[in-house]
């Protein structure tokens, strides 16, 4: 979500409170906003419907978790999802082209398991192992951390290391378009690159140090 849906957001969140007999506090209502500002407005309010006409976990107010749940499905069935169409990805757009993927933890699993072009050089031995390596980092995201806002491919790479900038073409959106978009502009440029730095020199507590 942007600051626009704001509005939207807090008229969903007091028509579920009514429904359940709540009144929706300010701070309680940034909660939920923190929560699960890295989804669509749309995707949010159609995860509330759900959850309300749920039979079972219908009957109590949504957390954030059953909202995200309602949306993604459990965390073993997203991660599931989240690697099947990563692993497409890889077959069928290969490691050339730059890539954004409509969910904000892919980019995140992906630059932790060393990147889009090296995901793209698995081998099919790999594939089982990588599969279990990406679901299990996957769940590990449980809210919201800087990502690359987009998956360098070889050929934005070798752009950019030779200056030919022009040259550089905008990356290709997978999945939902619209939350595609979001996922790369809300995305930091530093969060895909390691990050290499000199310890200084430490002084010990208590020891005067030799002249």
């Amino acid at each position: 979500m942007e600051d626009n849906d704001r509005p939207a957001f807090a008229r969903a969140m007091v028509g579920v409170g009514e429904i359940y007999g709540k009144k929706i506090s300010q701070q309680q209502a940034e909660l939920y906003w923190q929560a699960l500002k890295s989804y669509p407005i749309e995707e949010i309010e159609a995860g509330m419907h759900r959850h309300i006409a749920d039979p079972d976990g219908g009957q109590f107010m949504p957390k954030p978790a059953d909202i995200i749940r309602q949306i993604g499905g459990s965390g073993d069935t997203a991660a599931m999802l989240a690697w099947s169409k990563v692993e497409k990805a890889t077959r069928v757009i290969g490691s050339y082209q730059s890539v954004v993927f409509d969910d904000w933890r892919i980019h995140a699993v992906i630059r932790d398991m060393g990147g889009w072009v090296t995901l793209c050089g698995m081998n099919t031995d790999d594939l089982p192992f990588r599969a279990r390596e990406f679901e299990k980092r996957y769940r590990g995201y449980r809210t919201e951390s800087a990502y690359p806002p987009k998956l360098i491919g070889r050929s934005e790479a070798h752009n950019q290391a030779e200056g030919y900038t022009k040259f550089i073409e905008p990356p290709m959106l997978i999945g939902n378009p619209e939350r595609a978009k979001l996922v790369h502009d809300k995305g930091e440029e530093s969060a895909g690159v390691l990050q290499i730095g000199q310890m200084p020199a430490l002084r010990s507590i208590g020891k005067e140090s030799k002249s």
